[in-house]
Order: C-alpha cells, then structure tokens, then sequence
C-alpha cells in the first residue's frame, strides 16, 4: 500500500456550509480512504466508495445524511488518486471538505510534499469491457422530452491502459471542451497539477441569493469559484476553466471505484450524480468490466 509519510493538516472553509473546518490527512494500515469526523466524536469510518455515496446536489457526500456523513470530497480524492495513495484515513473535525482554492492544487502539493511512502500501489485497475452510459433522464425523469437527453456521462472501453477523460460543458451558452488522460506516467501526473489541479469551481452571480438561502455556496468567493456575471466570466484563468474542473470531478468520483478505472469516459454537460451512477451501472453487472490486481 501507499499511503502519507506524515500527517497532512488542512485548514479553511466549506464552499457549501461557509464553516471553518480542520481535517488531517493520515497513514492507514488498510485499503481504502477513510474519513471520520472528530467533531462527532465517533469511531465510525465512512469509506469513500460509490455505494457509500449518499448525495450528489453540486458535491459528492459520502456518508448517512442522518449521521455520520462528510461533503464535498471529491477534489481531494482527485489529488489523492494522483498522487498514489491508495490507503489514508481522513480526521475532519466538521461535514465538508474544505474549498481551499476551489480545485486539487493545495491538495495535491501539500500531500507531494510530504511524501508518499514507496511501498506498491495496491489500487486495482478496473477495466471497462462493455459501454455504460447515464443520461439526465434517468436521475431527473420529470425532465421534458426535449431535454431528456440532454447530458449524459458514458464509460467506453479504452484502446489503451488509460483513463481517457473528455468533458463538454455549456455556461451561459457557450460550449466548453478539455481532453485529459491519466496512464500513471509522470507526463500524465504533470498535465494534473498544472492544467487541471489549479480549476477551480463556479457559480453564476444570479443563482447565489438563490443557493444562500438554501444553506449552499455560503463559502464561494472570488478566489476559490469562477464567477459568472451574465454571459461573462469575471476572473476566469481559461477560456475552458469549467470544463477542465468538470474533469477534475470526474477524477476524485471515479476514484470511489475503489480502484484505477480504464476506459474513456465522456462527460457531457455531466454532474457528481451522473458520475456516482455510471459506477453503479458499471459495477450493476460482472460482464461490463474485469479486475487487474496491481
């Protein structure tokens, strides 16, 4: 296993909540991340897996939404995945993952920088051997006809030992597109930190009265979220900066597979729940995909 040299503090705020929150990232002596919420002051740990994934409005939650659960993980299960650790445990003294930056980067170099131990990565590759595919009529099927097709997150099989990420995201009418795999080679881990650790989330100026008084986004700020005024992004650091953070996501909620996916994965106008539930259908049946222990 691989796992943290030495323990990993973070400090910051939640992006939803608004609240200060401290979490350390661990050694573990098992495989598999780990959170468990010192606040609480219970033992239970929460693995971050897809089946244990309990709510996918705007974040990835894991968890009991009646307990025990914590939010807004996956940019830093992107990092960790990353970086190599395959085992860590996760102290978080509150419910949400801290902002930070609003991408991977604080993540991904505090984590590097402390150093991952070189025993073998133990995460198993998990090929796709038949496609998957989500569209939003399947989560929200109240959607009217003309937009049941709308978006869609699809797994295909891969010519190589890849995963193959394309995402197209549409903001205020324009079309974003952004390509990114991930082979385990330090040409693929380079292209992480420096094109898509650094994108950030983003919110449009007319929809955050609306969030805020739904106890969402109360953490947003200039730095952390690209900001949408109208058609304009006010302080954007690329033209794509949205589609390249939706593939960011798709990282850290693969990563719940417990393992290495290897496929192509396209992300249309996709979202943590399309995500969270291409895993379900992939896994739904023994025949779409085959297991390579590492």
């Amino acid at each position: 296993m691989r796992t943290v040299e030495q323990d990993v503090g973070f400090s910051g705020i939640g992006i939803h909540s608004g609240l200060p929150v401290k979490m350390t990232v661990r050694a573990y002596n098992k495989l598999g991340i780990f959170f468990r919420r010192a606040d609480l002051y219970n033992e239970t740990l929460v693995q971050a897996i897809y089946k244990n994934v309990c709510d996918t409005n705007r974040n990835t939650t894991i968890g009991n939404l009646k307990s025990v659960h914590v939010k807004t993980i996956e940019h830093l299960m992107a990092a960790l995945f990353i970086a190599g650790v395959d085992s860590a445990l996760i102290e978080i003294n509150g419910v949400e993952v801290p902002i930070l930056d609003g991408g991977a980067s604080s993540f991904y170099n505090k984590i590097t920088e402390a150093g991952i131990t070189k025993g073998k990565n133990q995460n198993q590759k998990i090929i796709v051997k038949k496609p998957v595919r989500v569209t939003a009529h399947e989560i929200w099927p109240e959607l009217p006809i003309e937009r049941q097709n709308d978006s869609y997150v699809e797994l295909l099989p891969s010519q190589n030992s890849a995963l193959n990420i394309h995402a197209d995201f549409r903001v205020e009418g324009k079309m974003q597109s952004f390509d990114y795999s991930y082979d385990g080679t330090q040409r693929s881990i380079t292209n992480f930190s420096q094109n898509l650790a650094p994108a950030r989330t983003f919110g449009k100026r007319s929809e955050w009265e609306y969030l805020r008084k739904r106890n969402m986004g109360l953490g947003a700020d200039e730095k952390n979220t690209v900001i949408y005024d109208r058609d304009k992004a006010l302080n954007q650091r690329w033209e794509n900066e949205i589609a390249r953070h939706k593939i960011l996501d798709a990282i850290g909620d693969m990563f719940t597979s417990g393992g290495f996916i290897v496929g192509n994965l396209t992300s249309y106008k996709g979202n943590h729940a399309m995500n969270n539930m291409v895993l379900r259908k992939l896994f739904s049946n023994s025949e779409n995909y085959a297991i390579i222990n590492t």
